[in-house]
């Protein structure tokens, strides 16, 4: 609307130039620069509420952004801890599994071991009073570390011996006392 008042003024202003009457032009010419003003005023504005509804729109395409990239980082944080408790729970399975099992085997290991002593107190074995026969006092030490399960080294490492030693001294002792092997030595002595 303001654009035609502008040509219309201005029209109007050449016309009075054209008569002569400068005073009505002057007066015509001020009103157009007046509405140019005005309507320069209202683009302006305009422009300016239309970069405006530009920010205001990449501003809601950031946030929604924004929010995509916090869902997704929450979903994969989520995702691993939800792993982590799954391999959690499947390794406590696995352990109380093992646990079940060793248990079995000690009880029946337990078992089999009071299986063979009362079979041996059947048959009649008696045991041998190892203070009594005249073994050494480093041969009773072996002996006693071999009950408890210990290697050849193992007990050369505790007595500061070589295992060749152990080895001597452990053929002594089955001579002595007529065993032959680490597993009569155990059952026969107390």
């Amino acid at each position: 609307m303001d654009l035609y008042r502008i040509i219309m003024y201005e029209t109007i202003t050449t016309y009075y130039k054209e008569l002569g009457d400068y005073k009505n032009a002057f007066h015509y010419q001020l009103k157009v620069s007046e509405t140019r003003t005005k309507y320069n005023a209202n683009n302006v504005s305009g422009v300016l509420m239309e970069l405006e509804k530009e920010l205001l729109q990449q501003r809601k395409n950031m946030e929604v952004e924004y929010e995509k990239s916090y869902k997704t980082y929450l979903l994969i944080i989520g995702g691993i801890l939800l792993l982590l408790i799954i391999t959690l729970v499947r390794l406590l399975i696995v352990s109380l599994q093992k646990r079940v099992l060793v248990e079995r085997e000690n009880n029946h290991i337990r078992n089999e071991i009071e299986k063979l002593t009362n079979e041996r107190n059947e048959l009649g074995i008696k045991r041998i009073d190892i203070a009594s026969v005249g073994l050494t006092e480093r041969q009773q030490e072996i002996i006693k570390l071999v009950q408890q399960g210990m290697t050849n080294k193992q007990i050369g490492d505790t007595l500061f011996i070589s295992e060749n030693t152990v080895k001597y001294h452990l053929k002594q002792i089955y001579e002595i006392l007529g065993v032959e092997s680490r597993t009569d030595l155990k059952r026969s002595t107390l």
